[in-house]
């Protein structure tokens, strides 16, 4: 199965903000969940999957900056929690590349089960 998150990814730093031990999300981070969570929803409509899994992410960004691999999947993987799969303990194989589009910046997650 793909879902396809579409807009620019942004990185998980950008989303979250810490002050005295605190970590919140932003109001940018909680928006961006809330849209992910809509097109999630849109795209995959049966109950949420149990068994181990195998999950290929491809995040194509719309601009050629130098971006960390590990900074911009997190909100995507929180998102698919209880919709996709009951929580993403059951991921036991993650494969992330990076690609540019710059007319089309998306996230694309291949959930299968793990092998």
């Amino acid at each position: 199965m793909r879902i396809t998150l579409l807009g620019n990814p942004y990185s998980t730093n950008s989303l979250y903000r810490h002050a005295r031990g605190i970590s919140y999300m932003t109001k940018k981070g909680r928006e961006l969940k809330v849209s992910y969570i809509k097109q999630i929803q849109e795209q995959y409509k049966k109950k949420p999957l149990t068994d181990e899994l195998s999950i290929e992410v491809h995040i194509y960004f719309g601009n050629l900056r130098v971006h960390d691999w590990d900074n911009f999947h997190k909100i995507s993987m929180d998102a698919m929690t209880g919709i996709v799969w009951v929580d993403d303990v059951q991921i036991y194989k993650a494969t992330v590349e990076k690609h540019y589009d710059k007319a089309n910046p998306r996230i694309e997650i291949i959930v299968d089960k793990y092998k």
